[in-house]
Formats: structure tokens, C-alpha cells, sequence
């Protein structure tokens, strides 16, 4: 098992870290601030989306979900 490391910072499969952290804006810190952090899973309008408008943290996801 890794340490505590900055997704930002490094890619998959993160020296297999299982606790990844974010310098990204919180969803309260975005134009469209939602009650609950954690809504930026399930909530397509406040996901934090690349310039090709791809979601920023689908590695990360993939890497959690799937590794």
C-alpha cells in the first residue's frame, strides 16, 4: 500500500495509494455550488470536466472502482 497521494500530481495507479487527495476547486467554490461535496459523483453539471470536456477524475474513479 502507497501514502497519502495528490492526483494532480501523478497518475494509475498511484503507487497503489488508497488515499488519493485534490488541490481542484470544492463544488461551493464553483459557479454552481451544490449542498453536498460528495453530489459531484452523481451530478453531471458540477463535475469538474477537462478542456475536451471530459470528466478530470475518470482515471481516478476507474483506479478506485476497478483496481
Amino acid at each position: 500500500m502507497g501514502g497519502i497521494v495528490n492526483v494532480d500530481k501523478s497518475s494509475p495507479p498511484y503507487g497503489g495509494a488508497h488515499l488519493l487527495t485534490t488541490e481542484a476547486p470544492q463544488p461551493a467554490q464553483l459557479e454552481k455550488p451544490v449542498v453536498l461535496n460528495h453530489g459531484t459523483v452523481i451530478r453531471d453539471d458540477v463535475v469538474p470536466k477537462d478542456a475536451s470536456g471530459q470528466p478530470v477524475f475518470a482515471p481516478v474513479w476507474q483506479y478506485m472502482c476497478f483496481s
